[in-house]
């Protein structure tokens, strides 16, 4: 800015969005309760005015919440701050004087004569449409402000070019994050717009046609969260529904002084401009379902040590790569919908408590295994065995029991109705942070379900060297065939389930390697083939018939062969890595 058009300031002007500003801990401080006395025809006397406090030009407006704000029509202003004390006065004068000096500075070029004549305090130049916003701060001399425009719906702030300034303003400096484009950035301000218009609801009325499009946007949100199961739209379909009926039994005034409405229908049209912001919406990129990646790339794309994929399958019975594969797909691009963390941690609440009832019985029937007699003499090498076995089963089934319960008592918080989804994120980043990130997590939730597991196992085999203690060749080969047949079983049904993997419709890109530089279309695949990788937004009322028809299903290879495949290559040695199916990863 030029020197000849900048002022001597003592208040120094502070972009901010509306987001930002501090209103709801401006207040939060003792108040002081006083006695009053009450005069004659006090607040009925028509001689007075009703509002003693009244700064000439200022209108006070009481938000529903409870908090007033000022608006000065002529001014074009609106604060929350008290404009009643001297000290705020002065320093919105100075203000607006600063701000006028820099209007000037750009709307009106040097040597160009403006038509419009202008008080010294018009800074708006005789927009209506514009609106000043100030948050002062009297004791650190700052005025924190932005402009909001009602009719392109945006805010905007007058600072320097950044092409000549020291520290031109950006996304950074304001606090409004990384974007991919201007067009993405014109849909951030307007999120920001409607936040200001959440704040100072009572002296304007809305943009015309914002309510009819509300309605649509409501329907179409509706029959999206209906009929998909991975919509962007993060408001429940049962509280859209909620909303759009209200909006649509009563004819609601949205004029001028109707605060109440203009600041229910604003906010949500600030959750609409939430989802559009974080999905992209409008440009060619834009997220289409919510399992898809955009900013990191996608969880589980990333490789796993041979370390961990050990400790998980043969600890834990290879439980964790579920909870993971549920972590990977409710935070993608660092990001968590409420909706699906609450399924969540109602999924990890069950699983902790069908563990328990698994590891009472367990419990039990150790109790019972160990109070044998026979269990109990020092001289029977099975008798011993067998015991030790049991105690130890003992052990793990106790363990099992008081982590399911602390486990349950710690997450007990997370699906409460009060753990916003900037809590869930603020969760999933810690534990992305810990040792082996959000695997180790999934580890750590399994715990319970890997002891409960051990000690049937434990149990099992306790209870067969105690069958085998004494050795009958009539009955002792009747036990270990049964035990045989157990286990072929229980082995043939891992496999039988182990090739159905569920479609996966999450993004398959990868960050590209260093001196390769990233393709704009990929292979000459089809985009929608998952073979390809690519992504499939599907419906859930659709029948499945109607989609993937074309597919032929493979026909099943018998178990036996399976078996001898897998027993055969077991001595060979592979050609290529072995590749991990669930991660992609060898």
């Amino acid at each position: 800015m030029s020197e000849k058009c900048a002022p001597a300031r003592c208040v120094a002007l502070v972009p901010v969005v509306p987001r930002d500003l501090a209103r709801y801990t401006r207040g939060d401080q003792h108040v002081d309760t006083h006695v009053f006395h009450i005069w004659p025809l006090m607040y009925s006397d028509p001689t007075e005015p009703l509002d003693r406090t009244r700064r000439m030009g200022w209108d006070r407006h009481v938000h529903p919440e409870g908090n007033p704000y000022y608006h000065n029509q002529r001014l074009q202003i609106v604060t929350s701050c008290d404009i009643v004390d001297d000290e705020v006065n002065d320093c919105v004068k100075t203000a607006v004087a600063e701000l006028t000096t820099r209007m000037r500075c750009y709307l009106q070029p040097k040597g160009v004569q403006s038509d419009i004549e202008l008080l010294d305090d018009e800074w708006h130049y005789g927009k209506e449409e514009w609106e000043l916003s100030l948050e002062i701060s009297v004791k650190d001399a700052q005025c924190r402000y932005y402009i909001a425009d009602w009719k392109t719906r945006t805010i905007f702030w007058v600072e320097e070019d950044p092409d000549k300034a020291a520290q031109p303003l950006s996304t950074a400096s304001l606090n409004i994050d990384h974007w991919p484009s201007y067009n993405v950035l014109r849909s951030v301000l307007e999120h920001q717009f409607w936040k200001h218009v959440e704040y100072f609801p009572g002296h304007r009325a809305l943009p015309a046609g914002t309510l009819d499009d509300l309605k649509a946007v409501l329907l179409y949100g509706i029959s999206d969260r209906m009929t998909s199961v991975d919509s962007t739209i993060s408001t429940t379909g049962r509280d859209m529904h909620k909303f759009l009926k209200m909006l649509t039994s009563n004819q609601w005034d949205t004029s001028a002084g109707n605060g109440a409405v203009v600041s229910a229908i604003a906010r949500q049209w600030y959750n609409i401009f939430t989802d559009r912001t974080h999905n992209l919406h409008g440009e060619h990129s834009a997220r289409l379902s919510r399992d898809q990646s955009r900013f990191y790339e996608p969880l589980e794309r990333a490789p796993l040590g041979f370390t961990v994929r050990t400790l998980s399958c043969v600890l834990l019975f290879n439980k964790p790569r579920s909870f993971y594969r549920k972590f990977c797909k409710i935070w993608v691009d660092r990001s968590v919908y409420t909706d699906q963390w609450r399924d969540l941690m109602e999924d990890l609440q069950q699983e902790w408590m069908n563990v328990l009832k698994l590891s009472t019985i367990m419990l039990i029937a150790n109790m019972g295994f160990l109070l044998v007699e026979h269990l109990a003499s020092p001289y029977a090498t099975f008798s011993i065995a067998a015991r030790t076995l049991g105690v130890t089963s003992t052990t793990f089934t106790l363990g099992s029991i008081v982590s399911a319960l602390l486990l349950s008592h710690q997450h007990r918080a997370y699906s409460d109705a009060k753990f916003t989804c900037k809590d869930a994120s603020v969760y999933m980043d810690t534990c992305h942070g810990r040792v082996f990130g959000l695997f180790g997590t999934a580890m750590v939730l399994s715990i319970p379900f890997g002891l409960a597991i051990w000690s049937l196992v434990l149990f099992v085999a306790g209870l067969v060297l105690y069958s085998l203690a004494e050795f009958s060749h009539l009955w002792s080969p009747f036990i270990l065939a049964a035990l045989g047949i157990v286990v072929l079983l229980v082995a043939h049904q891992g496999v039988y389930f182990s090739r159905i993997k569920p479609e996966s419709r999450a993004s398959t890109w990868t960050l590209p390697v260093s001196g390769t530089p990233p393709s704009d279309f990929g292979d000459d695949k089809e985009s929608g083939d998952p073979e390809f990788g690519g992504i499939s937004r599907q419906a859930t009322l659709v029948d499945a018939a109607e989609f993937d028809a074309h597919k032929a299903v493979p026909e099943r290879e018998p178990i036996w062969e399976i078996m001898k495949r897998r027993w055969s290559g077991a001595f060979s040695r592979p050609d290529a890595a072995p590749c991990d199916l669930e991660l992609g990863k060898p």
